[in-house]
């Protein structure tokens, strides 16, 4: 009788049920075993381009930023195909100088651009007195100084909170 009993233990752990076998009732299949899938076995690629555009970004702004990149990425081509040019004393010639300084301007404002339409933007209002205290500073007087300005310079805010160690923020009109 133990013998029949491991017996009945063995098949049972096998998934078959042996009350529906005795019945004459078909066994329903047994579903199989699947491992847990880790979290990028869940993820699905869909080979199709596409990126978040923040709700925030008006249609009309949105289709500005796409047709300045794209105006811009075909400027981009146009300059890595022109040729490298050495100066006089080595190093680059001044046009060749131009071309990256304005290869790397675009590249950066498709950037700033980029981060627009995904609501994460990193402009800052230009500094009222015109003094570049920091990076930020000078970064914002470049856009304010181009085209990439109405597209994502931010308004300055109504009010600059003001934070000291002594006292508590309190704000001062900007």
């Amino acid at each position: 009788m133990k013998f029949l009993v491991n017996l009945k233990g063995y098949y049972e752990g096998k998934g078959i049920n042996l009350e529906t076998l005795s019945t004459g009732e078909p066994e329903p299949a047994p579903a199989p075993a699947s491992p847990p899938r880790s979290g990028a076995a869940m993820v699905q690629l869909d080979h199709r381009m596409r990126f978040y555009v923040s709700d925030d970004v008006a249609p009309d702004t949105c289709d500005a930023i796409l047709e300045t990149m794209d105006n811009n990425d075909g400027r981009i081509a146009a300059i890595l195909k022109a040729p490298a040019s050495t100066g006089l004393f080595g190093g680059f010639d001044e046009d060749t100088e131009a071309l990256q300084r304005e290869l790397f301007g675009l590249m950066a404002a498709n950037y700033l651009l980029f981060r627009t339409l995904q609501g994460r933007s990193i402009a800052v209002p230009p500094p009222k007195d015109g003094e570049h205290k920091t990076l930020a500073d000078t970064l914002a007087a470049w856009i304010a100084a181009g085209p990439l300005a109405a597209l994502v310079a931010p308004e300055p805010p109504a009010t600059v909170p003001i934070v000291s160690d002594s006292e508590p923020a309190q704000e001062e009109e900007a």
